[in-house]
Formats: C-alpha cells, sequence, structure tokens
C-alpha cells in the first residue's frame, strides 16, 4: 500500500509504501508491516505494479521531482527493502511528467480537480512493465490532457531497465484522462481513458491498444454520459484487470455521469483475439418427436461444442447444403437447430464452424451427406408374427397401414445405411402401448394413446453416429380396453 503524507499541519512530507503480509490478514494474526518513508518530499505518488508473472521483485514507478524513477521491492515477506533506486527518464530517455489542464464538461465549464500528473495504473508482465498518467499537450495556442502510456523493459531483479518508450493519446480539442492500462494473457497491451471536449462532448471512455515499438491503435468509444456533470471531482480511479478464464481479454472499471450529474461506476470486458476457436465436435442428427407427417421429417442436427481459450465461444454458424449446393444458414449460441427436410431423394449436409467473443470463425466440422426416406409398413422391409390386420384409408401416410390388437405381435423394421428411424402410428384414445426393441435390445415403451386422433404421428425415434443395417421391432403390449396399435410407416434417415 502506498500514500503521500502530509503534517498536521498539511505540509506534504513525501510517499510511503508498506508492506502486508497478507497470510496474517486472512489467519486473523497481527499484522506485520514493513514501512519505507526514507524518500524526500521532492517525490510523489508511488506506483506499485500489479504482477501478472512471476518475477524476483516487485517495480514502482513514481515522481522524483518531473521525472519518472523506479525503485523496486526486495527480499522476504518480513523482511522486504527497496532496492535499485533509479530516474528512468535520463536512463531510458522518458518524458517528464506534466500537469494536465482541467478537462470540461458542455459549456466550457472546468472540471477542477479531474485530473493531475500522477501515475494512476501501473502493470508487469513477462519482462515488461507499463504505467499510464495524464500529461499536459500544447498545441500552440491551447493546453489539452492528454493521455501517457509509457513500457519500462525490465527484468525486475535488481538490475537496470534495459529500454523504455512513451505513447501518447493526444488529439488537438479534445481532453484524455486518468488512462488506464492493462496487459491480457496474450500479451497484448489495452488501454483505457476518459474523454471529453470543449464544448459539447459528455464524458466518454475510450480504449485503445499497443504494440511495443510501433504505435498507439486509435481509440474506440465504449460508453458516452447521457448527461454532464455536476460536480467538482472527476476520475478518482481507475482499473483494468487481466481476465482469467479468456486470453485476450481484460475488464475495464470506468466512469460515467449519472442521471443525476453525480459520477458512477461500470464494468466492460473489452476483448482482443485474433485466434480462431477449435472446430465444434462430431456433428449428427436424429428426428424429432412427436411431430406430425407430412411431405417432411423434422430433424434435429445436434454437434459438439467447441472450446477457444481467447474471447470464449460466441455461438455457432450452422450452414446447411441442399442436393450439393452452396451453404448457407445462420448463426445461434445453441449446440443444435432442429428444422423440417423434405422427404424424398434431396439430400442434405451440415457444416459447423465456432465463433468467438472476438467474431473469429474457426473450422468447420461436417456432418454426413443424407437424405429422408418414407418406407411404408405394407413393404417387404417390414416382418410381421402373430395376427395383424391390413387398413386402407387416405389418412394413412401411403393409403394403407398394419394394425394389431394382439398381446406380444411384432413388427420387425429393417434397413440399410440407417442414421436414424423413426415409428409412424396413429394416435387416438382407441390406440395401445407397444416395446421397442432396437438390434434385439430393449429401448421404450411407447404409448399411441391421446386426444384428438391425429393420423401420420412420428411417436418414437433412434439414431446413431454412423450409418449403418439396424433392425427396430415393435411388440403389442395389449393395453386393456384400446390395444389396438397401428403402424403405419418408418421415416429413415440414411
Amino acid at each position: 500500500m502506498t500514500s503521500n503524507d502530509f503534517s498536521s499541519t498539511l505540509n506534504y512530507l513525501g510517499p510511503t509504501w508498506l508492506n502486508i503480509d497478507w497470510s496474517d490478514i486472512i489467519n486473523g494474526t497481527t499484522v506485520y508491516l514493513v514501512y519505507d518513508d526514507s524518500e524526500p518530499n521532492t517525490a510523489a505518488h508511488f506506483r506499485p505494479a500489479v504482477m501478472l508473472s512471476t518475477s524476483a521483485n516487485t517495480p514502482v514507478i513514481y515522481e522524483k521531482g518531473a521525472s519518472p524513477a523506479y525503485f523496486e521491492i526486495s527480499g522476504p515477506i518480513h523482511g522486504a527493502t527497496r532496492i535499485n533506486n533509479r530516474d528512468i527518464k535520463t536512463d531510458l530517455t522518458l518524458a517528464d511528467f506534466t500537469l494536465p489542464p482541467p478537462p470540461v464538461q458542455p459549456g466550457s465549464v472546468a472540471i477542477s480537480d479531474a485530473a493531475d500528473d500522477r501515475p494512476t495504473d501501473a502493470v508487469y508482465r513477462n519482462g515488461s512493465l507499463w504505467f499510464a498518467a495524464t500529461a499536459d499537450y500544447f498545441d500552440g495556442v491551447n493546453h489539452w490532457a492528454q493521455a501517457r502510456y509509457t513500457v519500462v523493459n525490465t527484468a525486475a531483479n535488481g538490475t537496470a531497465p534495459t529500454t523504455g518508450a512513451d505513447f501518447f493519446g493526444v488529439l488537438s480539442g479534445t481532453h484524455f484522462f486518468m488512462p488506464g492500462v492493462g496487459i491480457d494473457a496474450d500479451g497484448l497491451v489495452i488501454v483505457s481513458a476518459t474523454k471529453t471536449d470543449a464544448t459539447s462532448t459528455y464524458p466518454t471512455t475510450v480504449i485503445g491498444g499497443i504494440i511495443p515499438g510501433i504505435v498507439l491503435y486509435p481509440y474506440v468509444d465504449v460508453a458516452t454520459s447521457s448527461t454532464a456533470y455536476s460536480g467538482t471531482r472527476w476520475g478518482d480511479f481507475v482499473g483494468i484487470a487481466a481476465d482469467p478464464s479468456g486470453a485476450g481479454s481484460v475488464w475495464i472499471e470506468h466512469e460515467l455521469v449519472a442521471a443525476d450529474g453525480s459520477w458512477q461506476t461500470k464494468v466492460a470486458r473489452v476483448v482482443s483475439d485474433a485466434t480462431p476457436p477449435g472446430s465444434p465436435g462430431l456433428v449428427t442428427q436424429a428426428q424429432v418427436t412427436p411431430t406430425s407427417l407430412f411431405a417432411n421429417t423434422t430433424v434435429k442436427t445436434s454437434w459438439g461444442a467447441a472450446a477457444d481459450a481467447g474471447s470464449g465461444i460466441r455461438g455457432y454458424l450452422i450452414q446447411r447444403s441442399d442436393n450439393g449446393g452452396p451453404y448457407a444458414g445462420l448463426e445461434t449460441p445453441a449446440t443444435s437447430i432442429s428444422q423440417p427436410l423434405v422427404i424424398g431423394p434431396n439430400t442434405y449436409r451440415y457444416r459447423v464452424s465456432a465463433i468467438d467473443g472476438a467474431g473469429n470463425q474457426g473450422t468447420p466440422t461436417y456432418g454426413p451427406l443424407y437424405h429422408a426416406s418414407l418406407i411404408q409398413s405394407t413393404t417387404s422391409n417390414t416382418t410381421y408374427t402373430g395376427t395383424w390386420h391390413t387398413v386402407s384409408g387416405s389418412y394413412f401416410s401411403g393409403g394403407g397401414a398394419r394394425y394389431s390388437t394382439a398381446a406380444g405381435a411384432t413388427a420387425t423394421f429393417t434397413s440399410t445405411l440407417a442414421r436414424s428411424i423413426a415409428i409412424v402410428v396413429t394416435r387416438a384414445t382407441s390406440r395401445g402401448s407397444f416395446k421397442v426393441y432396437v438390434d434385439g435390445v430393449y429401448k421404450a415403451t411407447v404409448s399411441s394413446y391421446g386426444s384428438p386422433t391425429v393420423y401420420r404421428r412420428i411417436v418414437w425415434q433412434y439414431a446413431w453416429t454412423t450409418a449403418g443395417t439396424h433392425k427396430v421391432k415393435i411388440v403389442i403390449s395389449g393395453t386393456s380396453g384400446h390395444p389396438r396399435v397401428d403402424v403405419d410407416a418408418f421415416v429413415v434417415l440414411r
């Protein structure tokens, strides 16, 4: 913890850092402090870095006069000391800290205590120490607040920092103040600031990114206040934290104006991710039940979830090709979609691509090429045992069906290259139940009882991940009072 210390008569004494043993706090024992106030009153604003990777010491940025200065906190938790104190303005040719002008609100009302020149944020990851501060920019006519972002390359092991560079978010006519800086798990530097202009813009949070040694990418607005700030203090804090679950993500804590003119705190997740997500898992199909059979059958296409270590999976682009034509589809956050497919010679094929939170699209996973066939119960594909009868009528799918009322009577349907087999029956209050066996294994007892009467009802299906020869056997249960079961047809995906 750090502070700027004053006497009881408000004379500035200098900065202080306190090293507190966290285990003392969580264990409820006496708190052990390491205390250092040896820096004179020509220095101020110690800013320890948030440590996102392992290093021997913790680097600290501060102001010494107008110069950026540096030291490291080193040693055991109960014996930490301050070492490696350096004026990095001279060592690394960095810019001075400069006092910015007060930003303004609509109507040119200055926020007199909005910002000063202190470092507002610092973070260390993999040999790079970044810090941020508000600075002055003079365009030859007027002074404007600008956001400063500085990198210091250091091993934080007691040796001298090697190189450094300054980046500035600046635009004549615009104030950028209270900047923050963060480093995501991919090593990308993401920065933020609050923006106002001289006459019209309500405080707006902006974000950008930096590739070291190249450029500060142009700011992008995140959120704009809907009213003007009516107080006298603005921008007392800022924070950017790496997302522990998304390598290309950070969370930004920022301030906007509330409806009553006071300030409010908001949080935003910012994603920077150029790595496509992984491919979805196996694509499979199964017929939806219960549904009514017309010229089509409703098929549910499902796929395994994809993984993305960066910004996370936003959704899936599910596309279908009909009869070898172009793929077309839509994006969905789900891992399945149900669509009606025409029964007959038409062929279908699905492909699924994952889309991550940054909009990157991964390599698609393709499903099988298949079509839907309607096979009547009166064909040679079905063999019967026990007592069965034939019934005719236009309300049956092929103009006729087989039915039985005898308990134990069976109808066994065989299909080659089957990926899914569905059973079509009549539902009515005069109809009963039947057992279903798939390849000799009992799977379910299905009821065809119900009101109102519905012919050509798909009541049950079974699906496989790969095509093959399969048998579905129906065994009449002989339900008391309404034993009849109509076997109308079978719908096969193959």
